[in-house]
């Protein structure tokens, strides 16, 4: 495993366009993971009280710009000796989604999405996705699909993209305050919980599963929000942004570091 010298890294990128500069400031965010002795039972609610005295990230950003969007996303994280739980808090007002089949295209519908490299070398990552209707979609990715140095998007078969790559033993959940697929009123979002097995993760790292405490991952939270059903408006809320729009850029993902404290 590698560690984290500093715990903030800020990279300033200037870009010339024409005769017009545009700039983006990425902070490279650190979110710490407490252990939690309490049995945390995947229904969505996030109540137990580990989830509540859990480490919480920033509210989301822009995925390019890093700015303040509308609504508020954010995630909250524990684990043991089993599991990486995640939280997700999602406002919408409109919660819906469309696809119910596992493994077919999650982020055409508003959904919350996880990325995971335990080494921290780029390579070899995971990608989960889920929307209000608790359907899954996962891959696993040998390399970046988004060539942050070329800046172009690879062919799946280039990033060696594994579709039919599922981590054994995941539970996931979610709960919804509002209507789901009522579009004539204003919800207040949705949560979506998830457990993602330690003993699933050998295709991803040489390390340590569990982790160890002091160890450090990348990984990275996401949100879609689509303004309608139409689907022509697409808002990019992330936890560590990118500088483009795309996930699938693990050198500027946060870090996330394993605590033996426990809440």
């Amino acid at each position: 495993m590698f560690k984290v010298a500093i715990e903030a890294t800020i990279y300033l990128e200037i870009l010339l366009k024409g005769s017009r500069f545009e700039y983006s400031q990425m902070i490279q965010k650190r979110i710490d993971c407490y252990r939690t002795e309490e049995k945390i039972r995947i229904d969505g609610f996030l109540k137990e009280r580990a989830w509540r005295r859990a480490a919480r990230t920033e509210d989301f950003v822009d995925i390019v710009s890093g700015e303040k969007l509308r609504l508020r996303k954010w995630v909250k994280v524990l684990w043991d000796d089993d599991f990486l739980y995640v939280g997700f808090h999602i406002e919408s007002p409109d919660v819906w989604g469309t696809i119910v089949k596992q493994d077919d295209i999650v982020y055409n519908d508003p959904d919350a999405e996880i990325f995971i490299d335990p080494d921290g070398d780029t390579l070899n990552y995971y990608e989960f996705e889920m929307n209000a209707l608790n359907t899954r979609y996962e891959v696993f990715w040998p390399k970046p699909l988004y060539d942050i140095e070329k800046k172009r998007w690879l062919s799946f078969e280039e990033a060696g993209g594994n579709f039919k790559w599922d981590l054994v033993g995941i539970k996931h959940a979610v709960q919804i305050y509002g209507t789901l697929n009522y579009h004539d009123d204003v919800d207040r979002g949705w949560t979506a919980e998830v457990a993602l097995p330690w003993s699933g993760m050998k295709d991803l790292t040489k390390g340590s599963l569990p982790p160890k405490p002091g160890d450090v991952w990348r990984i990275n939270f996401y949100c879609q929000e689509l303004e309608d059903l139409s689907k022509s408006v697409v808002y990019h809320y992330i936890w560590a942004p990118a500088g483009v729009v795309s996930c699938h850029v693990p050198s500027t993902w946060g870090y996330i570091k394993f605590y033996d404290k426990t809440v």
